[in-house]
């Protein structure tokens, strides 16, 4: 091969870099598009279940609505603790809102503002778009409107 023949082989291996390295950016963007998606997915799952839902899971739900906004630094910061508040407060419940101190999903129908403050959300505020995420979950309207009917 000649020094033009040899200038056009290193000018086509570079192109065919430059497209590779395009192409891998392009496939590591849609790998990235489809992890968000998958987590979506999970979020408005786990969310779509709350009526099952346990202590941990409450936890992780208030943990992540509102960018972490409630339990970072501002509230409590481990589920120890939350758990012990949920222990504390409800093992003497005198109103027997809660019939055991046990907690199930369905719970969530009978929170208040009492109850938040009792997690140390102090911020009237922020109890408000608590309890405000909490009655947008799935079925929510419609279970608290069965369980009204039952009283």
């Amino acid at each position: 091969l000649d020094v033009h023949d040899q200038y056009q082989n290193v000018n086509q291996i570079e192109y065919i870099q430059q497209k590779i390295a395009l192409l891998q950016n392009q496939l590591n963007n849609i790998r990235n598009v489809e992890r968000m998606e998958m987590k979506l997915s999970n979020w408005k799952q786990f969310k779509s279940y709350w009526h099952g839902w346990r202590l941990c899971d409450l936890f992780e739900y208030l943990q992540r609505i509102n960018d972490r906004k409630y339990f970072n630094k501002r509230y409590l910061t481990s589920f120890e603790l939350f758990y012990e508040n949920w222990m504390t407060s409800y093992s003497r419940d005198d109103h027997q809102r809660f019939k055991s101190h046990i907690f199930v999903g369905t719970n969530l129908c009978l929170f208040d503002h009492n109850d938040l403050i009792q997690f140390g959300i102090t911020l009237k505020e922020d109890r408000r778009e608590i309890l405000m995420n909490i009655q947008r979950l799935n079925g929510f309207k419609s279970h608290l409107n069965s369980m009204k009917a039952n009283d």
